[in-house]
């Protein structure tokens, strides 16, 4: 047996392992050529595949084989990358014969993609390594693959895509620059409290500001020509222009709402300055409020516990909130001036604005003029998570949850409310789902509240 078996430590050269010799005769035969030793191994590369964030770690050896062992022994030392490696052990197996056992990195914290490395094995019969057995130093190339997580169980061309671990607290479209903008969140592992951009064809990331606040709130003015991004804890409103990303202002809250924070941010599409934000904190009232440029207007409203996590304008004169109940607020050049429908019933979800009627996710269509409902097309026994509308398509997409939990993505004819489509979605549980983004003509993003990102695209989406 060769005697000792030693660690080998990815991207750095393992502590040398020395195996003693067999002994000599003595005498004067002087020292060993090591070119009259071979060292020889099964194979030379490796290849190993796992699904993202399935918790596997591969382990994979490969055999060494020595012609005959050194009467004066010899040292076994290895090093190599670590993209995919990510430590590894030197084994003895025999008279003549050691392994290498690599061990992977766990797919539960990476992403999808190839990750290739080099590992170089050195035998020698002295160290610093210099007198090299013949054939040393030997090359072990490796392929470590990790796929996708499953999103759908539609065909590839039908609807596809991918999830991602980015951290992010919330996102919008910029149509104008055709990429998903996210704010992350400070536990983010890529891009911490960072302005991000995703290009949804190709899945790369860029980073566009390091923030030197924790976000909590996005969105996109009307005319994408500016990006609102609300921090977690500081009392006011960071206004960039686009598509350089800018900061254009800081606009500070009132002086009795600098400790509360937006749950909601949502800007009025016939004021390209204009927004209303919905604000809460521990102890304080809960209100929403409209911003012209940088000067609120003097009417804010109280609004029920908690705060409407959702937001959208149809008309100057019309605001929509949903989170638990549904609620129209009218408003006028001073701001919010009552209540004009509210039902507080269960937990609804996103508030939709598109043609003269407002979405949700339990009330499909809602006459804005006395909060009718047209429509209703949750079935009995699912749970509405999150929706989207374009208008253009005249299609409305739902998903839902199941009574088995099992999530569904449902296309709709938005004018008449005939169910057009059904696909299952995997990879998000209904408890993940905070709210959907249209994107591009054929694209759909869900972010979900433990930060990830499910971006899917395809002919399902485009009608």
């Amino acid at each position: 047996m060769l005697g000792r078996a030693g660690r080998l430590l990815a991207n750095a050269i393992a502590p040398p392992l020395f195996i003693a010799g067999c002994g000599g005769s003595g005498g004067s035969e002087g020292p060993i050529d090591p070119s009259s030793i071979t060292l020889t191994l099964d194979r030379s590369s490796i290849s190993v595949t796992a699904e993202e964030r399935s918790s596997t770690m591969p382990v994979e050896s490969i055999n060494f084989r020595l012609s005959r062992v050194p009467d004066e022994g010899f040292v076994i030392s290895a090093n190599g990358s670590d993209n995919g490696v990510l430590n590894g052990d030197i084994l003895d197996t025999g008279e003549t014969t050691f392994a290498i056992q690599l061990r992977f990195r766990s797919s539960e914290f990476m992403d999808a993609g190839v990750y290739s490395d080099s590992v170089t094995v050195s035998v020698c019969l002295d160290d610093p390594c210099t007198r090299h057995l013949s054939g040393s130093p030997k090359t072990i190339t490796t392929q470590y693959t990790v796929t996708p997580v499953k999103v759908t169980d539609s065909t590839e061309s039908r609807l596809t895509g991918r999830l991602f671990y980015i951290g992010a607290a919330d996102l919008a479209w910029d149509a104008n620059s055709s990429r998903l903008l996210m704010v992350t969140e400070s536990d983010s592992t890529k891009f911490p409290n960072s302005l991000v951009s995703l290009d949804p064809m190709s899945g790369t990331f860029s980073q566009l500001l390091s923030l030197p606040f924790i976000p909590k709130k996005m969105a996109i003015s009307g005319s994408g020509s500016y990006l609102y991004v609300e921090p977690r804890f500081d009392g006011y409103t960071n206004r960039y222009t686009l598509p350089t990303v800018t900061l254009d202002a800081q606009i500070s809250r009132i002086s009795d709402e600098l400790s509360l924070s937006a749950s909601e941010i949502a800007p009025l599409p016939e004021a390209p300055l204009s927004y209303a934000v919905a604000l809460e904190s521990g102890n304080t009232p809960f209100r929403i409020r409209i911003v012209d440029d940088q000067t609120p207007r003097p009417n804010s409203i109280s609004v029920p516990t908690p705060t409407p996590d959702h937001l959208c304008s149809i008309s100057p004169t019309v605001l929509w909130g949903s989170g638990h109940g549904f609620f129209a607020y009218s408003v006028d050049e001073n701001g919010i001036s009552q209540t004009t429908y509210g039902a507080s019933t269960n937990p609804i979800g996103d508030v939709l604005c598109g043609s003269d009627l407002a979405h949700t996710t339990l009330v499909l269509a809602v006459d804005p003029s006395d909060g009718t409902i047209a429509r209703d097309y949750v079935p009995q026994g699912f749970r509405a998570l999150g929706a989207v509308i374009d208008v253009e398509l005249d299609r409305y997409f739902l998903l839902v949850s199941s009574p088995t939990n099992q999530l569904e993505l449902r296309s709709f004819e938005a004018s008449t409310g005939a169910v057009l489509e059904t696909v299952l979605i995997y990879g998000l549980t209904a408890d993940d789902v905070d709210r959907i983004v249209r994107w591009g003509a054929d694209g759909l993003a869900v972010l979900s509240i433990a930060n990830q990102v499910l971006v899917v695209r395809g002919t399902f989406v485009a009608g």
